[in-house]
Parts: structure tokens; sequence; C-alpha cells
């Protein structure tokens, strides 16, 4: 199979931009983000309520027989779809758990084992990053094969 130049930024454009930006946090942190542990309590907010619904939103698409969702079965790029809420719904699981271990650990991390606590919230940041990147390109890709079906 040839693969193009849009399969490559499709595919690795997001991951790459997250781990940027995430080791970009880890070199560069903003210590009074730190000390506001609020910041991860509304990461974990959105990332609890994307990964409910984009669950929900699976178990409609895989599940419906509708005519809509059949034209939309029928498109080429449903198993694409099907494979970036996966990814979403996979990558806000990992941010709530991640999310969670900050909130609990920060208190505790910040003093004795900063540099502990640095990775976490950098990784934190590059999933954030990714899990905002992926539900876009989601987004885009269901309202292209919505509009295409109803055409």
């Amino acid at each position: 199979m040839n693969k193009t130049l849009n399969y490559y930024i499709e595919n690795y454009a997001t991951k790459l931009i997250a781990v940027v930006i995430g080791i970009v946090f880890y070199y560069h942190p903003l210590i009074s983000f730190f000390k506001d542990d609020t910041f991860f309590d509304k990461v974990l907010t959105l990332s609890t309520t994307v990964f409910g619904f984009l669950l929900t939103v699976l178990t409609l698409i895989v599940q419906s027989d509708g005519p809509t969702m059949l034209k939309m079965k029928q498109n080429k790029s449903y198993n694409r779809l099907i494979k970036y809420n996966k990814e979403i719904v996979y990558a806000s699981g990992l941010l709530s758990l991640f999310s969670i271990l900050i909130i609990v650990l920060n208190n505790l991390l910040y003093d004795k084992y900063f540099s502990l606590l640095l990775f976490l919230c950098s990784f934190g940041v590059l999933v954030l990053v990714f899990l905002i990147l992926d539900s876009l390109k989601f987004l885009f890709l269901f309202y292209r094969i919505i509009l295409k079906d109803s055409e």
C-alpha cells in the first residue's frame, strides 16, 4: 500500500504536536501552575465528560440501524471515525487517571519530588493536547461524513 503525505499527517501530526508541547512544558514549566491544583481538577471534569460522551456516541454509531447510520457505515471513512473515537476515549480515560494522580499527589510531591510531579504534569498536558486535537479531528471527519451522506 502506497501511503501519501496526507496519511502521515492525519495519523501522526496530532501525536507529534502533543509530544512537542509536552516536552516544551517539561523543560519550561509554569511554576504557578503547580501551586494551583484547580487546573487538573478542571481537566478531570473535562476528560470524564469527554469519556462518557464519546463512549455513548460510539455505542450509538455502532449499534444504530437507522437510514442515516446505514449510509454512514457505508462511507469509506467510517472505520477511521471509529478509530478516532476509540483513541479519544482511551486518551480521556488515561487523562482522567493522571488527573486524579496529580490532584492527590500534588502537595506531597511538590517539595520533595518536584521532578516526578513535573513529569506527571507534563505527561498530563501532552495527553490533554492530544485529546483536544484528536477531538477536533474526529468532529471534522464526523461532520464531513454526515454532510456527504445527507446529499
